[in-house]
């Protein structure tokens, strides 16, 4: 019982001193407050462009991940590109105009790949399976 007491206590000191002003010299102890304390970023360089970039094609495949945080990150190999979404469907497209070559839905969760050779793309799944 005289514990409980003497959390009261404390709490009362605690919220009459916070009404003081004694809330702000903590703020500003901390460094919490109405101030920005974030080193600011670098000042930019000036240079020289050496290549002009420039968009060729864009083409939408599949749902992406969502928000799940899974990073499917496309497969180039020779005049094609493999992708993959979690939702099981995979597709190869012509790097030169963004066209689809062909479209596979396997129906299972991908959460990995996608990975490429001369002879086969490979996935995997979130139950582990390599398909």
């Amino acid at each position: 019982m005289f514990a409980n007491f003497r959390v009261l206590i404390l709490l009362a000191l605690i919220s009459s001193t916070l009404g003081c002003g004694s809330g702000k010299a903590v703020k500003e102890y901390l460094g919490v407050g109405d101030k920005d304390n974030a080193e600011p970023p670098s000042p930019l360089v000036d240079f020289i462009e050496t290549a002009d970039v420039r968009e060729i094609w864009s083409e939408s495949v599949g749902k992406g991940t969502d928000e799940l945080f899974i990073k499917l990150v496309p497969s180039i190999l020779d005049s094609q590109i493999f992708i993959a979404d979690t939702r099981g469907n995979i597709a190869a497209l012509n790097t030169e105009n963004g066209k689809s070559i062909w479209e596979k839905d396997i129906d299972l969760p991908i959460t990995g790949g996608p990975g490429a050779d001369q002879n086969l793309i490979m996935v995997g799944t979130s139950e582990g399976d390599v398909v």
